[in-house]
């Protein structure tokens, strides 16, 4: 026996960080994310020595366990994904010897169309004026169809007058008569599948001093809105097209010291909830009941008297729609 053959064996043992690999779930469908399904991702992790807990992330920020948010072990479980749940992925390791984040996974869950609920839907014109109505959806993929309908006491009829571009539509409507006012929807599909619930908007006919401005009602939720009014472009700007009468009706109401008055009425039992005073024309609502309509009237007040700028009806969402919003 040669003396090499008795000398110990000698054995190098590497430490080092982990090498961290994100990937997902094996199952094909994993390859076409639709809102509804489970996703499935893997950390995949050689380390020496060995990690502790993995941690994941979306968008920078900590995932941690909860409902429908599943961490065992390397994996991560997000059971009926949401449109919000999509973004970039990674996932740390960390051992004694240092941390790695693995590269970020891009993921985009495909969805039907919904509201965007941050849009104007409330309108206030006057007759022959026309209307802008803007309908901004979110969608994956971006493949939107549109639908315009008109509904009011009186009849209900599709509308033809509008153009469309990817995930926002515009409808154009000029209210002749009275029975013109009312409510219109606006609906939208994609490959995904049709809107579960249509957007709601509303044109109200405009008062002699409504005429002067545009009053609107957004970033509706399940308990508050935010109510605006803005002088018209036209008439601040002093155009020629401004009606004689209404310029002159300006130019008295603004030579004296005005505020402005927000009045909102439970729609059902005529009680009222909120009453603010602002120098401004902008007010933050809150406290309000979930998935309720409510009256709201906006006025200027001066020393010459209360006056009614606009009155229209809106409701807030139900809670259930408030958090699949909020995901």
């Amino acid at each position: 026996m040669s003396a090499s053959s008795l000398r110990p064996s000698s054995f190098i043992v590497l430490h080092d960080k982990p090498k961290v690999q994100l990937t997902l779930g094996s199952h094909p469908r994993q390859w076409n994310i639709v809102e509804g399904h489970d996703l499935y991702l893997e950390c995949r992790v050689d380390a020496n020595p060995r990690i502790g807990d993995v941690v994941w992330r979306l968008g920078g920020k900590d995932l941690s366990p909860g409902r429908h948010v599943i961490m065992s072990n390397q994996s991560l479980v997000l059971q009926r994904v949401h449109r919000h749940s999509s973004g970039s992925y990674t996932c740390v390791a960390s051992n004694r010897i240092g941390e790695t984040e693995s590269e970020p996974l891009e993921i985009t869950v495909k969805h039907a169309p919904a509201c965007n609920q941050s849009q104007t839907t409330v309108y206030a014109a006057s007759r022959h004026e026309e209307v802008h109505i803007v309908c901004d959806v979110s969608a994956q993929p971006n493949d939107v169809t549109f639908k315009w309908m008109f509904n009011n006491s009186v009849n209900k009829h599709d509308l033809s007058s509008f153009t469309s571009s990817g995930r926002r539509s515009v409808l154009y409507y000029t209210a002749r008569k009275d029975t013109d006012y009312g409510m219109f929807q606006c609906l939208a599909n994609n490959s995904i599948g049709a809107m579960k619930t249509p957007c709601y908007f509303q044109i109200v006919r405009a008062g002699p001093l409504s005429s002067m401005y545009n009053c609107i009602v957004s970033n509706v939720t399940d308990a508050g809105m935010q109510v605006d009014c803005q002088r018209r472009a036209s008439l601040a700007a002093g155009a020629n097209s401004a009606p004689p009468d209404l310029v002159a009706a300006e130019a008295s109401t603004f030579r004296q010291r005005n505020s402005f008055q927000l009045e909102i009425r439970d729609a059902l039992l005529d009680r009222l909830v909120f009453n603010a005073t602002s120098e401004a024309p902008s007010f933050a609502v809150s406290s309000l009941s979930a998935g309720t309509e409510y009256v709201v009237a906006f006025f200027l007040v001066n020393q010459s008297g209360k006056f009614k700028l606009v009155q229209l009806k809106a409701s807030t969402l139900l809670a259930s729609e408030e958090r699949l919003r909020s995901g």
